[in-house]
């Protein structure tokens, strides 16, 4: 697989209530579609492998990596990102904000009106960061 894809990801910033992105580009993915019928409706399984190249200090994107709890901390977390599983989340295609948006502004919250309204929305489940090659490995569903 080559690495061509463009993803955005989606971070929320909880102590502002906001929702901030980071496009990446030349990132490899790999999704896999899957459904199955329970007495409750069809039950979706999809699920995506994303490979995301950084430098060795998880630079990538131009902007620096920081775990979630240091990214909770910052009082300018634009300028950063992170990976909180369960929390953020992934678009296939380049989709950044204009600005940082409230997550008050929706209903059910931004990643499910998203998740509702288009395809290849996905859920932050795992991420890890990996120096021989530097990259992040991000799994989602």
């Amino acid at each position: 697989m080559m690495h061509d894809q463009t993803i955005t990801l989606y971070n929320y910033h909880e102590p502002s209530g906001l929702w901030y992105t980071t496009v990446f580009e030349g990132v490899q993915l790999a999704a896999a579609s899957a459904s199955s019928a329970t007495t409750h409706g069809n039950n979706g399984g999809d699920s995506v492998s994303i490979i995301i190249p950084a430098a060795a200090d998880k630079t990538a994107a131009s902007r620096q990596y920081i775990g979630p709890k240091a990214y909770a901390a910052r009082d300018a977390p634009g300028e950063c990102f992170t990976f909180w599983p369960e929390h953020d989340f992934v678009v296939v295609g380049s989709c950044p904000l204009k600005q940082p948006v409230s997550e008050d502004d929706y209903d059910n919250g931004l990643y499910h009106e998203m998740n509702h309204g288009q395809d290849e929305v996905y859920m932050i489940t795992s991420a890890a960061f990996y120096g021989l090659i530097p990259h992040f490995e991000v799994e989602g569903r």
